[in-house]
C-alpha cells in the first residue's frame, strides 16, 4: 500500500473553515461486498479518507474467500461494524447495514466504486441547505478495472415525469438520503439483486420525496466485465420487467401518471434490448426493440432506438464471436482516446 499514490490512498484534509462552517451531522454508509478484494480497499479508503468528522461506516461482506476479510480487518478500528457471512444478496447486505445505522443521512457504496474527495461534505451541505430534499445525487467519473478515468457522466436534474418518459437510470454511487426516507418507504427490495437502486428511486418519487441533483462529480463509478449488471444481463432484463410492473401498479402512478404507462413499458423494453446486446442474445434484442416500438410508436423517431436496432442487427449478422471481437477493438480505441489519471478526471 505504501507505493500507492493519489486518491484514495492520500487522505483528504478538510480545512478548519470547512469543519467550523456548521455542525456536521452523522453520516452512515454501508458497503456490501462479495469477492471484491481487487477493488475493496480503494472503496474503503475513499470513504474513510473523506475526513468527515462524524462518519459511521459498515462493511457487510457476503462470506468472501478472496482475501476480502483480511482487507476489512486491516481497517477494522475505523469501521463502525463489519461482518463476513453468507447473505441473501446485495440488497439484504445493505438492509442489514441500514438497520444498524444511526446517522441523520444514510446510503450505500458498492465495493467496486469510490467516493470523490470531499463528496460527503458536498452532499451533506446540500441537504442541510435544502431541507425539502429527501435525497441528492451527483455526477460520476467513469473508471475502468485498471483505475483509469474514461470520462464524466453528467446527469440532468430530476424530473419524475421525464424519467418515466426517457427511462433515465440514476446510479446509486455518490447519492445520499435522509434517514427519514427509510422510515417513510422502507428498505431495499430484497427480491431485486441488480436494479434495487432503480426501484428505490421510483418508490421515493412516487411517495412524493423530493430528489435533487448536485451538478458535480460525487463518485467514481467502475465499469468492468465482472460487475453484476455486465455479467448478468438476462437476469437484469427480468428485474427491469418486474420494476416496470411495480411502477405501473402503484396507486400514485395510476392517479397521476397513468397516461405514461405505454412510455414506461417502451423504455423498459429498450433497456432490455441494451442488455441483450451485452448477453449476445441479438435475436431477443431485436424482439425487445419491436416490443418497445409497439408500446410507443414514437420510438421510431428516436435515434437511440435505431441505434439499438443497429447493434442487435449487426450482432445477429456477424455472430456472437465476431461481434465480441469487434466490440473489444472499439473499446480499445476508446480507451486509447480517453485515458486520464484518477487524480485528474476528464471534463
Amino acid at each position: 500500500m505504501g507505493a500507492e499514490k493519489g486518491w484514495p490512498f492520500v487522505a483528504e484534509t478538510p480545512s478548519p473553515a470547512c469543519l467550523a462552517e456548521r455542525s456536521w451531522p452523522r453520516v452512515s454508509l454501508v458497503t456490501p461486498s462479495y469477492q471484491q478484494a481487487n477493488y475493496l480497499e480503494r472503496t474503503i479508503l475513499s470513504v474513510l479518507n473523506q475526513g468527515y468528522p462524524d462518519l459511521e461506516y459498515f462493511v457487510m461482506d457476503g462470506g468472501s474467500t478472496d482475501g476480502s476479510v483480511d482487507l476489512i480487518q486491516r481497517y477494522e478500528s475505523k469501521l463502525a461494524g463489519w461482518e463476513s457471512e453468507p447473505d441473501r444478496g446485495q440488497s439484504h447486505a445493505v438492509n442489514k447495514g441500514w438497520t444498524r445505522a444511526t446517522g441523520t443521512y444514510v446510503w450505500w457504496l458498492n465495493a467496486d466504486d469510490m467516493l470523490t474527495p470531499g463528496s460527503l461534505f458536498a452532499s451533506v451541505r446540500y441537504l442541510e441547505d435544502h431541507p425539502r430534499a429527501g435525497m441528492v445525487y451527483g455526477d460520476l467519473v467513469i473508471m475502468d478495472a485498471q483505475n483509469a478515468c474514461r470520462g464524466r457522466h453528467r446527469y440532468e436534474d430530476f424530473a419524475y415525469a421525464k424519467v418515466l418518459q426517457t427511462g433515465q437510470d440514476i446510479s446509486q454511487a455518490g447519492a445520499l438520503m435522509r434517514r427519514s426516507c427509510i422510515d417513510q418507504i422502507g428498505y431495499l427490495n430484497e427480491k431485486l439483486h441488480l436494479v434495487m437502486d432503480l426501484e428505490y428511486w421510483h418508490r421515493m418519487a412516487l411517495a412524493g420525496i423530493e430528489i435533487d441533483h448536485l451538478a458535480e462529480p460525487l463518485a467514481l463509478f467502475r465499469v468492468h466485465d465482472e460487475t453484476k449488471t455486465q455479467s448478468s444481463p438476462v437476469e437484469l432484463v427480468e428485474e427491469r420487467h418486474h420494476v416496470a410492473r411495480l411502477i405501473t401498479k402503484h396507486p400514485r402512478f395510476l392517479a397521476a401518471y397513468r397516461h405514461l404507462e405505454d412510455t414506461v413499458w417502451s423504455s423498459a423494453y429498450a433497456a432490455c434490448a441494451r442488455n441483450y446486446v451485452k448477453a449476445g442474445a441479438f435475436g431477443k434484442g431485436l424482439r425487445a426493440c419491436w416490443r418497445s416500438l409497439l408500446a410507443r410508436p414514437a420510438m421510431l423517431f428516436r435515434p437511440a432506438w435505431w441505434y439499438l436496432v443497429f447493434l442487435n442487427g449487426t450482432g445477429l449478422l456477424l455472430g456472437r464471436d465476431r461481434w465480441l471481437r469487434l466490440r473489444e477493438k472499439v473499446r480499445a480505441w476508446r480507451r486509447a482516446d480517453q485515458q486520464g489519471p484518477i487524480g485528474e478526471p476528464l471534463q
